[in-house]
């Protein structure tokens, strides 16, 4: 079975334009994404982005690092996705955000697992959610995605493309991975930021490349960086606040 992974990234984030190429200590959050989705099995990758101008310079780093690129749509993210679909000979597709550059590659291999069974036309961890933010992943075959553009008629179908197929599922043989360890108050993707400030201060706690962690000490990582992050302004604020009482 040939399955696809396509990285949906775009540089018009309301909260935090330009996000996907920034600079992440050393390289931008999107080759850590491209990395970690190469490590998870699917046998190609593509770049889905729009064809708003701003997305030129997505383009433009997919082909210097010999990326494949779709272009599409701005908000019809499904359209890309069909595509990418359309220019391959895929079985399925796995979707992951470009946001997200601290995913564990083995919900990447878990995905391609998993659209490969008999009966399973989509594979996700987000219905429901039980994993961080930063952590989805998301699978359908091209079957069952095929069919399901003919009905994604409500607004936001187009653009989120999964929740149709979650209001649906009756219709679907749907497999979810649920997480074993509960995790409070993590995100891990990069929407904001704050975000950024996090992730960076997340993978300064780690020695080696985020692929090189599970996602259990990622996240303990994370709390580290947030604990440090927490002291840190802790001191900022009683340095001012002595600082003000003594002058």
């Amino acid at each position: 079975m040939k399955v696809g992974a396509v990285i949906q990234a775009r540089m018009s984030s309301t909260r935090l334009p330009g996000k996907v190429l920034r600079n992440l200590l050393d390289q931008p959050v999107l080759a850590y994404v491209i990395e970690i989705v190469r490590r998870g099995g699917a046998d190609e990758t593509v770049v889905a982005t729009s064809d708003d101008p701003s997305d030129d310079a997505i383009e433009d780093y997919c082909r210097i690092h010999n990326v494949k690129c779709v272009r599409g749509s701005l908000h019809d993210v499904a359209g890309r996705f069909a595509k990418a679909l359309r220019n391959s000979n895929w079985d399925a597709l796995i979707r992951v955000s470009a946001d997200s550059p601290l995913l564990d590659y083995r919900l990447v291999q878990w995905a391609v697992e998993a659209i490969g069974r008999d009966g399973c036309d989509v594979a996700t961890n987000v219905h429901p959610r039980s994993f961080p933010r930063g952590q989805s992943i998301e699978a359908v075959r091209r079957s069952a995605f095929e069919s399901a553009l003919n009905w994604m008629n409500r607004d936001g179908d187009r653009e989120h493309v999964f929740p149709a197929f979650y209001r649906n599922s009756q219709r679907f043989g749907l497999v979810n991975l649920s997480s074993p360890v509960e995790f409070e108050d993590v995100h891990l993707a990069i929407d904001s930021p704050e975000d950024f400030v996090r992730v960076e201060s997340t993978l300064a706690e780690l020695e080696r490349m985020p692929w090189n962690y599970r996602l259990e000490q990622i996240v303990e990582a994370y709390g580290r960086a947030e604990q440090h992050m927490t002291n840190t302004s802790g001191n900022v604020a009683t340095r001012t606040t002595t600082n003000t009482e003594a002058a």
